[in-house]
């Protein structure tokens, strides 16, 4: 029997590959070393989630019961919930894996870059808080929001139409991407055209956001001056608390690759991503709505993720990339020292993955989530390698 190697080079076979080895790897140790993993019911969010999913009628509260695609998709497999959460969020997964793939290769990276993209993406701490806490609805929303910026891409109305109106029935803030369509096209056409064409493309959105909450009850009360107080003053006493809770609930969401976007960003030109920064206004006004905004900054993924891998074609200095190497790897010893730090203060009530772990399984929990450090060390060492002393001789 002849094996096809034509077929074994398919760039989506390979990913399939490390991406499988890489989330099952992810899961297996999560299942045999941290109790629980693959599990459900230990906030209010994830619990919310899983009542719909048993029961979509149910109503819940806002603004959990607007947020019905997931629950929906869970309530409507065959089999008990937390199964088909399972079934449904790796699912989410995969196919936010290959779309980012296929996102990063219309945008020229090559392979190897590609691949580098997507296990950012993989190995990101909150991919593994979310496998982790497998009842929340962002890996679909991951997927939905990718696809909006895809159909952006490729100038696709109906496709951008169709993906965020799928979206604001899995999380409310995709009701802002029309806003992002606008002010992403403003310069390249006439104002009443893109204002014309931005109306046209929210139509079916605004429909879809309205019909859920006419079906669930209307509440005005979730975002008021007093939410917003509470917000502020919890935010406020973390950091009374412990010096490295927002420092470190910043760095969570992307680590180095903060700090390499940031460096880049003068150096680039290409101008689909820089009409893409647009949308992190909206990703950091969702953020500090919230005191654990890690998982929510993690909606930037489609800009940063892709202009911090501009690094290998924008190039910066030997001796800064260098630099940029050393904070990589100060990080990981940062990360552990902040880690230790809030579990060793009353802080330990608001760390969002670990609030209700045993000891042992918070340790093995601390080696899962320096995955993506230890990661971004290495990744950043192959282009150097690669991108950078090849081709020393430029500086």
């Amino acid at each position: 029997m002849k094996i096809n190697l034509k077929v074994l080079k398919n760039p989506y076979l390979i990913l399939l590959f490390i991406s499988s080895v890489l989330i099952f790897s992810i899961i297996l140790y999560g299942l045999v070393f941290i109790d629980p993993f693959l599990s459900h019911g230990y906030y209010v969010d994830d619990l919310s989630y899983y009542e719909m999913g048993e029961d979509i009628f149910q109503p819940s509260t806002a603004p959990f019961r607007y947020r019905i695609l997931t629950p929906l998709l869970v309530y409507l497999l065959p089999f008990n919930t937390l199964t088909s959460f399972i079934i449904v969020n790796i699912a989410a997964l995969y196919a936010s894996i290959f779309l980012f793939y296929k996102y990063l290769d219309k945008l020229e990276f090559p392979n190897d870059i590609k691949y580098i993209g997507c296990i950012f993406f993989i190995l990101n701490p909150i991919t593994i808080f979310l496998l982790w806490a497998i009842c929340f609805i962002d890996f679909l929303s991951f997927f939905l929001l990718l696809l909006s910026f895809h159909a952006i891409k490729e100038n696709k109305r109906i496709l951008f139409s169709i993906s965020v109106s799928l979206g604001v029935l899995n999380r409310e803030f995709m009701i802002l991407l029309p806003i992002f369509y606008f002010l992403f096209y403003l310069k390249k056409k006439e104002f009443m055209k893109v204002l014309g064409s931005t109306l046209l493309v929210s139509i079916v959105p605004a429909i879809c956001f309205g019909i859920v909450r006419l079906i669930y009850g209307l509440e005005l009360s979730i975002i008021t001056f007093y939410t917003l107080k509470i917000v502020f003053l919890v935010n406020i006493r973390n950091h009374q608390l412990n010096f490295f809770y927002h420092p470190y609930t910043f760095f969570l969401s992307f680590g180095i690759l903060w700090i390499v976007f940031l460096v880049v960003l003068g150096k680039m030109n290409n101008d689909y991503l820089r009409r893409t920064l647009f949308f992190l206004p909206f990703v950091f006004v969702q953020g500090f709505l919230g005191t654990s905004y890690s998982r929510l900054f993690f909606y930037a993924f489609p800009v940063i993720i892709p202009i911090s891998l501009t690094i290998y074609r924008n190039k910066i200095k030997p001796k800064f990339f260098i630099i940029i190497l050393i904070l990589a790897i100060s990080l990981v010893f940062f990360h552990v020292i902040s880690v230790y730090s809030l579990i060793n203060s009353v802080m330990i009530f608001y760390l969002n993955v670990y609030n209700r772990l045993t000891p042992n399984s918070y340790f093995f929990c601390i080696i899962l989530e320096l995955l993506f450090d230890l990661y971004a060390v290495f990744a950043l060492f192959y282009i150097y390698k690669k991108y950078y002393t090849r081709n020393s001789k430029l500086y």
